[in-house]
């Protein structure tokens, strides 16, 4: 989505329907909580949250490059310095939320 202003954002879209589906109203109202407590450089930034008849939007920073697992299906595996900086990322952003008393679990590389 790419505002008046010109700055590009990703837009997350879910189905109301299926959230009623599968029961996941309170999943919904938790992430959207959740997310706008956030303010770490390596966590996605949530600018806003809407609705709409059919979903609910998130409003989120657009993160370019692709996902963790594409790149390491495609490498098949990582040095040990690019090893070391998933791992390290991953610290930070695990530190940072423990120390904001969330718990996140689950953590893949989709």
């Amino acid at each position: 989505v790419t505002a008046p202003d010109g700055e590009t954002y990703a837009l997350k879209g879910v189905s109301k329907k299926q959230v009623v589906l599968d029961g996941q109203q309170p999943h919904i109202v938790s992430e959207k909580k959740v997310m706008q407590r956030l303010n770490h450089p390596l966590l996605v930034k949530l600018f806003g949250a809407y609705n709409d008849d059919r979903c609910v939007y998130f409003l989120l920073e657009l993160c370019q490059g692709g996902e963790l697992f594409t790149i390491l299906r495609s490498k098949t595996r990582f040095n040990l310095k690019t090893s070391t900086f998933y791992a390290a990322s991953v610290v930070s952003m695990f530190e940072y939320l423990h120390g904001m008393n969330i718990v996140y679990r689950d953590l893949k590389p989709e």
